[in-house]
């Protein structure tokens, strides 16, 4: 389940985020609101309780400081004020919109959701639709390929979990498709007739894997589709994107308070000793109890990946299916015998584990590669 942060100021800002709350069953959410609005709501029999999925918490001092605690922690921040406290608040806190989470503006009475960052590759642009949907309020979205109605590499990225190389390309892939200009799409994958659809429908040929094609094609602007390992990029790096699978499902065990630095620094070595790269990296995996363990959170963040957590429940299930290392130290910690292995295979589809439990300096890692079926 996905988290999301919802930051309100006022009595009215409160009420909506109850209010946005209620309509996002799908998602865990974090209310987050001055000492003195949560009494108000208290007050008030306000306060909004469902299932454990939705926790109010105290603004603990100025609102930048308290954003910047939570800021690598949650899918999305949904933020219910002005949108120039937004810009100003957030702006130190933007790094890469690669990583960056989905924020989402909202003024008081809930008429307009305004989509502000991390549009496409965050998911800004389609929560912010499904929000003004649930609460009959006017979504806005200004990115250029969403307005034109056109297709966007970093959106068809973002929902088929691709990865893409060069990243600083998009920029011309994405002006290429609003100006009208020809872009070539190349691959040897077999991929989902909805893709397929959507590059007919902007008239993008889609044509085999093979160099000399694209050499051929080398005056237009040419995606490449294709395993990691399997392309060598062109020289003319302008024209070209490459987009490839991300498989790898990264499990983490640590102590606690462990530097992010050793997570992932143990990531990357074990990533290398299987000869992949760390751009395949679909996401890293570890039990609830670290849930808001900062060096975890920091090393997805900095790797450009997700974040999963499992119950010890559910890891224990999965022990017990599995010839996996087992440890009586974890068990008496956190209930079960072992968090690496058994979460690098409940984090992927069709699994296969390719390495096992490795020990690193205050870390332990698994890693298994799933089937991706798009």
């Amino acid at each position: 389940m996905k988290q999301l942060a919802i930051f309100a100021l006022t009595k009215k800002g409160a009420q909506l985020g109850n209010t946005i709350a209620k309509h996002l069953p799908e998602y865990k959410l974090d209310i987050f609101l001055p000492a003195g609005i949560i009494n108000y709501l208290a007050e008030e029999r306000l306060l909004w309780q469902s299932n454990n999925t939705i926790n109010y918490k105290k603004i603990d001092g100025p609102l930048p400081d308290e954003l910047y605690r939570q800021f690598g922690k949650y899918h999305g921040f949904l933020m219910v004020m002005a949108m120039g406290i937004v810009v100003r608040t957030i702006a130190p806190l933007l790094r890469d919109k690669r990583t960056d989470p989905a924020v989402i503006c909202f003024d008081e009475l809930g008429e307009h959701v305004v989509s502000v960052a991390a549009g496409h590759l965050g998911g800004a642009n389609e929560l912010t639709k499904l929000i003004a949907e649930r609460i009959n309020a006017t979504p806005v979205i200004t990115t250029s390929t969403d307005v034109n109605k056109t297709l966007s590499f970093d959106l068809i990225a973002q929902k088929y979990n691709l990865g893409m190389e060069p990243f600083h390309n998009l920029k011309y892939f994405n002006g290429a498709m609003v100006n009208g200009e020809k872009v070539i799409v190349y691959t040897n994958l077999t991929l989902p007739q909805e893709l397929i659809k959507q590059f007919q429908n902007v008239q993008i040929p889609l044509l085999s894997l093979t160099e000399s094609d694209i050499e051929a094609n080398h005056n237009h602007y040419s995606c490449i589709i294709a395993e990691k390992d399997q392309v060598k990029i062109p020289e003319d790096k302008n024209r070209y994107l490459f987009l490839y699978p991300k498989s790898l499902i990264i499990g983490v065990g640590c102590r606690r308070g462990t530097e992010p630095e050793l997570i992932i620094n143990a990531i990357k070595e074990g990533v290398a000793s299987l000869n992949k790269s760390p751009g395949t990296i679909k996401k890293i995996v570890s039990v609830d109890v670290k849930k808001d363990e900062p060096g975890i959170l920091l090393a997805a963040r900095h790797l450009g990946t997700q974040v999963e957590f499992f119950s010890a429940t559910q890891l224990k299930e999965v022990m017990a299916e599995g010839n996996f290392a087992r440890s009586q130290f974890v068990n008496k910690s956190i209930g079960v015998e072992g968090v690496c292995e058994p979460a690098a295979i409940l984090g992927g589809v069709s699994p296969k584990l390719l390495l096992k439990k490795t020990i690193f300096p205050k870390v332990t890692i698994a890693i298994a590669q799933e089937k991706y079926l798009w």
